[in-house]
């Protein structure tokens, strides 16, 4: 089964297969690149950092 990230290049991949310039017009490579979601990876740490600080005091 594929979910999230995997599911949005596996879409990108299949229109360029089907013949669909990428936004940037180049048709000589077929890449998909990813970044993480920095500020909510933050806020995450944050709120589980406040979860383990509420349970400790």
């Amino acid at each position: 089964m594929i979910t999230g990230r995997d599911e949005i290049a596996q879409a990108w991949q299949d229109a360029h297969a089907a013949g669909l310039r990428s936004s940037e017009g180049t048709d000589t490579t077929t890449t998909v690149t990813t970044t993480w979601n920095r500020p909510m990876i933050a806020l995450g740490v944050a709120a589980l950092l406040w979860v383990i600080a509420a349970q400790l005091f």
